[in-house]
């Protein structure tokens, strides 16, 4: 066995229905996903290039700056507009930072053919905003 494997990648893995995953080309076994993982590693295929990273850096260091440098309490601003209501609070709620950033990661997609997780993002914009309105509360 060993001078039947030298030099080769082995893959050991169930290739049966018991672990088949529905995957955008279709149903694909398990141990063919990995191996498919494997090779877009060996091949540099998951790089992300270096323009792409300094735009979201610059994004996010953006966004950072006018959160810290004006924090705005929605309550205020709402009361400004007269359009504090609990249906408008409601509605504002689904248009947050995990919106935003999944539309950018979207577009991101559509040009480049990259995809970006948001999750990191989006978890600490919502802490620094929450900050921010205590931070304007006081």
């Amino acid at each position: 066995i060993p001078s039947l494997v030298k030099d080769k990648i082995v893959v050991i893995g169930d290739f049966t229905e018991n672990d088949i995953h529905d995957t955008y080309l279709g149903k694909i076994a398990g141990p063919v996903i990995n191996i498919n993982a494997f090779e877009a590693l060996r091949n540099n295929e998951l790089e992300i290039p270096w323009s792409l990273i300094f735009f979201l850096m610059t994004f996010y260091v953006m966004i950072s700056y006018f959160m810290l440098k004006s924090p705005i309490s929605t309550d205020r601003m709402l009361d400004k507009l007269h359009l504090n209501r609990t249906s408008v609070k409601y509605v504002l709620s689904f248009i947050g930072y995990s919106f935003i950033f999944t539309m950018v990661s979207g577009s991101i997609y559509l040009i480049c053919g990259i995809d970006i997780n948001v999750l990191i993002p989006t978890i600490w914009f919502t802490f620094l905003r929450g900050l921010t309105n205590k931070l304007v509360a006081l």
